[in-house]
């Protein structure tokens, strides 16, 4: 989970696998984010973190452009402009001794000007008649590769979109679609809302935001294949625009024509394509596939702190006797609180019954279970409320378990160490205690609706059970 007061966070640009020619890019200063590439994906002898501004999977095509923090290309770079130049690592966060700019591939420059960094420049290749790039000192220009882990940087970021489609939707208001406006409503609570959105006519003109306070995180997870944000803009607060992210998980096709998005975008899977009137994505960004550019499109980073980086790829329930085992795992956190366990019945507020420490930050795969040892009488439905440390949170998808014992009182605790007792003590009669060889260790009914068994050995005993109506029933137990 994320800390979303803390400052001190990277942005980043992201395009996988394709060729970005760009007509104006800008690309703004840099903080910490689930888009920085992880340390085990950084090469031998790397100079820097994993904090970079701009991220290139496949191959980038520029006709101009700034990036005041760190570019990194997977595959070759090419800058053709018979007018500008290419400028990176200007900002404050691209330290002059870290690599700062990283092109796997080949490096071209046909453009007649020339390109400037402020730090360290590795290349696989020079095109023809390309000159190396200016470089302030103390930087430095070197022929290497394997600088990254492209490879395993796809998976990463195919993974990091895939956890956030697995999200549950949030327990709000479902999303309004009227026309090409989107219209998302939450509860006034200062939460992470998790929205799930088919488009009718797979175009976006604006999206509103009602009853979503300053401060909560937003993941809006739009599932159509192909989709067009045109001719309007997201109409939200900076406050909103710093937690907001747009994940396309399915989308192979995104034409931007005239639109200013207010967020961050996530589509490890599709092209992108910017035509018309100038657009501008106001937030990092990831592309999958090619962008082909023909219009202005202007990539603006803020500092963003994206919702969810809670992972939470498995909750699952199982009923074992009298008790329910709750099970679930994530595949990353950061800055995580603990998860607590929250149990009601149909007719009821929702309560909670524990709570599990969280493993606070890891981008390894984390389980945890809870025991429900006393389950309600009937429906019980389970959820998990995933808590940061700064008190933000997100729900879990729910899950339920029926113990509809009708004249069968409940056993608890089980297993015992003192005494063992039942749901519904006017129920019982008698009881009678049996060890493993089915001899009869102790009987009766106490008075203070708890059967002492302090004096018994450990291990396993048979309750036989006698109700008030006259029903026999067995349930076995473990002393401690």
């Amino acid at each position: 989970m994320k800390n979303y007061n803390n400052l001190l966070k990277r942005c980043v640009i992201v395009i996988a696998a394709g060729l970005i020619s760009l007509h104006g890019l800008s690309v703004s200063a840099q903080c910490t984010n689930d888009l920085s590439i992880p340390s085990n994906l950084l090469g031998a002898g790397f100079n820097g973190n994993g904090n970079f501004n701009v991220i290139v999977l496949g191959n980038y095509a520029a006709v101009t452009g700034i990036s005041e923090g760190r570019l990194a290309v997977g595959g070759s770079f090419t800058l053709n402009s018979p007018n500008q130049g290419f400028t990176v690592g200007v900002g404050a966060d691209a330290p002059a001794t870290s690599d700062n700019f990283i092109v796997e591939g080949t490096y071209t420059n046909t453009s007649g000007q020339e390109a400037s960094l402020k730090g360290n420049f590795f290349y696989g290749a020079l095109g023809a008649l390309t000159p190396a790039p200016t470089v302030t000192s103390p930087g430095t220009v070197t022929n290497l590769t394997g600088r990254l882990n492209f490879t395993g940087m796809r998976s990463h970021y195919d993974g990091l979109s895939a956890g956030y489609e697995s999200q549950p939707a949030s327990s709000a208001p479902d999303p309004i679609v009227s026309g090409s406006t989107l219209t998302l409503t939450g509860d006034n609570t200062v939460r992470n809302y998790v929205f799930n959105v088919t488009l009718s006519t797979n175009t976006i003109t604006g999206i509103n935001f009602v009853s979503i306070p300053a401060g909560s995180g937003i993941l809006i997870n739009i599932l159509n294949s192909s989709v067009s944000l045109a001719s309007g803009g997201t109409g939200m607060v900076a406050t909103h625009k710093e937690k907001t992210l747009l994940n396309f998980p399915n989308a192979t096709a995104i034409l931007m024509n005239g639109f200013t998005l207010e967020g961050g975008i996530l589509a490890p899977n599709s092209n992108l394509s910017a035509t018309g009137s100038p657009s501008a994505i106001n937030g990092p960004v990831v592309i999958g596939r090619d962008i082909n550019q023909t219009g202005t499109l202007n990539f603006n980073n803020t500092c963003f702190s994206y919702p969810l980086p809670v992972k939470l790829t498995e909750f699952k329930l199982k009923k074992e006797g009298e008790l329910t085992n709750l099970a679930w795992k994530t595949s990353s956190e950061s800055n995580a609180d603990r998860f607590i366990i929250e149990r009601r019945n149909p007719k009821a507020s929702w309560s909670a019954i524990g709570d599990v420490a969280a493993k606070g930050t890891s981008n390894e795969a984390e389980r945890y279970t809870f025991t429900d040892r006393s389950p309600l009488n009937g429906i019980n439905l389970y959820r998990l409320k995933m808590t940061d440390l700064d008190g933000t949170y997100a729900y879990s998808s729910i899950l339920s378990t029926d113990f509809s014992f009708t004249n069968e009182p409940l056993l608890r605790p089980n297993p015992a160490t003192d005494y063992i007792t039942f749901s519904d003590w006017s129920k019982v009669a008698n009881v009678k205690v049996l060890n493993q060889k089915g001899s009869l260790v102790l009987a009766g009914k106490e008075k203070n609706q708890k059967v002492d068994i302090s004096s018994l050995a450990s291990g396993l005993y048979l309750l036989r059970i006698t109700a008030t109506d006259g029903s026999v029933s067995t349930r076995r137990f473990i002393k401690k």
